[in-house]
């Protein structure tokens, strides 16, 4: 088990360069067994998800190789499907539900275990399931002592018509991932507009896909082609990472420039962190954060599919509202378990209360550091956050949840000038 001792105290003061986007590596990684030949990834993040996913690749025959950030995957060698070993060690990532609608488009058949990752609430398979049936896979699922095996097999692999109820981001990355190898055009309404997913159907088209969005027919149109080329892709920067820093800025106070960072895709996240004081300029693919007052409330911030405010920065969020001044309110509408950071706040002192979806915080001055244990990938990274501007020493434990995410957010909170941290 992994840990950080946090010495409170301290502004920030510096620069750093932002990491490659997690949540673009993951179905990027995932969409390489849709290929014949070599595929090669550059920004990758080392984190914890992305050696996972190398993993997974791994247990069907594919060779890769990391060198640094930068990703090869050579999926010639595949001559498995399944990704349910005894040992659960290469299915037990939510990613890896990513990898059945490839597995099938190519292959035809594929199982993996039913998906873990952050315990946030509620995050069923039950849409990409609907999904793979409807581009003509059958299903089945097997309960065992530890957990469940999915299994899939389809004869026929042909486009469809796939209506989301929700914008679901990984049930839109299921969808476009079965589309670019089916027989025919896939139509795909109701689809998430983060900018990973448009990332992804860029690379996908870069190595030959045919795929097109109508906003105003809220579709995605993918045209299914009989292979995809072998391709190089640099990945965009990770927008969470970015906004994360710049939430660590406002909590401790500071100035920091965070280099390549994706400001276009931080406009909810900038115009919060406006209101709670921050003096904020964009220019040359760099994002520049000054706060050097104490932060004000927000008022009510509520958390929405993209371009609103993202559920990934409600935890850091409500760490910055516990020391800021004055009253206000975060309405958590994506997931509905994600509230366990508040517990944890409210022991180092922070004045918060929740009613079903909503937090009410009432900002205090300071925060006294208690030992704690980080609760998941962005509630850890919070927690951090408010023990970093806390009173007094303590330790963060757990926190090989946040390494899921964030490549060396140690080191890169040393670039900025906080001195506080003993790994």
């Amino acid at each position: 088990m992994s840990s950080i001792v946090v010495t409170g105290g301290g502004r920030l003061e510096g620069k750093t360069v932002i990491q490659g986007s997690k949540n673009l590596a993951v179905p990027c990684l995932a969409a390489s067994i849709l290929f014949d030949d070599e595929v090669t990834f550059y920004n990758v993040p080392d984190i914890s998800d992305v050696r996972g996913s190398l993993n997974m690749l791994r247990c069907l025959g594919a060779k890769t190789v990391q060198k640094g950030n930068t990703v090869t995957i050579d999926p010639k060698s595949i001559k498995s499907c399944s990704l349910c070993d005894e040992s659960g060690v290469c299915g037990g990532g939510r990613s890896s539900i990513l990898y059945c609608g490839p597995l099938l488009a190519k292959y035809g058949k594929c199982s993996c275990v039913s998906p873990g990752g952050c315990k946030i609430g509620k995050r069923p398979t039950d849409l990409h399931q609907m999904i793979f049936k409807a581009f003509g896979a059958d299903s089945e699922r097997k309960e065992n002592e530890d957990n469940s095996n999915l299994s899939f097999c389809a004869e026929k692999w042909r486009g469809c018509v796939i209506e989301l109820p929700i914008r679901s981001v990984g049930a839109t990355e299921s969808a476009v991932l079965s589309a670019v190898l089916a027989e025919g055009r896939t139509d795909i309404y109701g689809y998430a507009k983060e900018p990973e997913i448009v990332h992804l159907c860029e690379f996908l088209c870069t190595a030959g896909a045919d795929i097109s969005f109508d906003e105003a027919a809220d579709r995605i149109t993918v045209n299914g082609v009989k292979k995809l080329n072998s391709c190089c892709f640099r990945l965009s920067p990770d927008r969470i990472v970015a906004g994360t820093y710049m939430i660590y800025c406002c909590i401790c106070g500071g100035n920091v420039r965070l280099i390549d960072a994706p400001a276009c895709e931080l406009g909810a996240v900038i115009d919060v962190l406006k209101k709670a004081g921050a003096v904020i300029t964009q220019h040359d693919g760099c994002i520049d954060i000054a706060m050097n007052k104490r932060p004000v409330s927000v008022g009510v911030v509520e958390t929405d599919y993209y371009p609103g405010f993202p559920t990934d920065m409600q935890s850091l969020l409500l760490a910055l509202e516990s020391i800021s001044e004055g009253s206000s309110i975060v309405v958590e509408n994506i997931f509905e378990s994600r509230f366990e950071t508040a517990n944890l706040l409210k022991k180092m002192g922070a004045g918060i209360e929740i009613e079903g979806n909503t937090a009410y915080i009432n900002g205090t001055v300071k925060l006294t550091n208690r030992d704690l244990a980080a609760p998941d990938l962005r509630g850890g990274a919070a927690v951090l956050g408010a023990m970093m501007a806390a009173d007094g020493k303590a330790t963060l434990s757990c926190t090989e949840v946040i390494d899921r995410g964030y490549e060396d957010i140690a080191g890169d909170l040393k670039k900025l000038g906080f001195a506080g941290l003993e790994d």
